[in-house]
């Protein structure tokens, strides 16, 4: 399996430091954007986890923190989506 560097948004928060433990673990390098990067020391000991400084709200911070990598997720998409599939009944999707 290749390994690759991914990055992702959100990767400090609940559903994205899980995501981030299971790609580390698959032996993927993983690059975490974070406003305060020194709150996250469970991930800044992981060694193939890079936590950088960047601000993603920013267009241009948010391009050259993706730079290089060949992947991106973005773990607060994942989070709202499941949010909505859990707040919505099952039977609200059938006819």
């Amino acid at each position: 399996m290749k390994k690759h560097v991914i990055c992702v948004l959100g990767g400090t928060g609940f559903v994205g430091r899980h995501l981030v433990n299971l790609l580390a673990a698959s032996g993927h390098r993983i690059r975490v954007p974070s406003r305060h990067r020194e709150r996250h020391r469970e991930l800044l000991v992981l060694p193939s986890v890079q936590v950088v400084d960047a601000n993603i709200h920013d267009t241009e911070v948010l391009r050259e923190v993706i730079k290089g990598c060949d992947a991106w997720e973005d773990a607060q998409i994942e989070r709202a989506v499941a949010e909505t599939a859990l707040a919505t009944p099952v039977w609200a999707s059938t006819p």
